[in-house]
């Protein structure tokens, strides 16, 4: 099964670093891991968020963020919007469970005549 990493969101933050002081080159990336087969893909349930300065190449952790840095995070998963959690079939499982009925239905034929 393999995985996918969709990028959501990305923007870029006029904040200061706490790391180097910097005000521009911050910049938050939201994205969601999806788990693809041959016959279906399914979204996780979780966001991925990274907060990274572009000027002193760090990611940045929530423990050092400033009370500006939170608040505009916070207005910025608002707009992240994740796909839905659900079960997404893909057209090769509907052929296998059209084969399959139609196999079902022709061994209850040959059984019951």
């Amino acid at each position: 099964m393999a995985t996918i990493k969709n990028q959501l969101h990305q923007a870029q933050v006029i904040n200061n670093c706490p790391e180097c002081y910097n005000a521009e080159g911050l910049e938050f990336t939201f994205s969601q891991i999806v788990n693809e087969n041959i016959f279906f893909s399914q979204p996780q349930p979780l966001l991925e968020e990274t907060l990274l300065c572009k000027t002193c190449k760090n990611d940045i952790y929530p423990v050092s963020w400033t009370d500006d840095i939170e608040r505009v995070h916070a207005y910025h998963e608002k707009i992240a919007m994740s796909k839905k959690q659900g079960f997404k079939l893909k057209t090769p499982a509907y052929v296998f469970i059209a084969v399959d009925v139609l196999l079902l239905c022709a061994i209850l034929y040959y059984t019951l005549k």
